[in-house]
């Protein structure tokens, strides 16, 4: 149901509210969450030290971004532009919205 829940709010997000990017901050204990954005697209950019406080104690967390694909063109015009650290990304993100085409259309 998490899973679901990623590939529709990514596709909200890219599709709807028209947004190049979005990020998403994960305690670096829940390595379940942090999978489960990068299964739809996700890539970890940053690991923030000690940024919550849960129970009494300071944690860190990751910071994750997401580049969607239907910005591309106007944030890396020259084709060969894209960072080839983004390119696995990019791709899963557009599988995620073509999943996510699919579910729109069950609801």
């Amino acid at each position: 149901m998490a899973n679901r829940a990623h590939v529709l709010r990514t596709w909200f997000t890219l599709t709807q509210l028209d947004m190049a990017t979005i990020q998403s901050e994960v305690m670096f204990e829940n390595e379940a969450s942090r999978r489960a954005l990068e299964r739809v697209g996700y890539l970890v950019t940053d690991l923030s030290p000690r940024v919550r406080r849960v129970d009494g104690v300071y944690v860190d967390s990751y910071l994750l971004t997401l580049i969607s694909p239907l910005w591309i063109p106007r944030l890396y015009p020259d084709p060969e532009g894209l960072p080839e650290k983004y390119r696995i990304s990019v791709q899963r993100v557009q599988e995620t919205l073509d999943k996510a085409k699919e579910v729109v259309e069950e609801l």
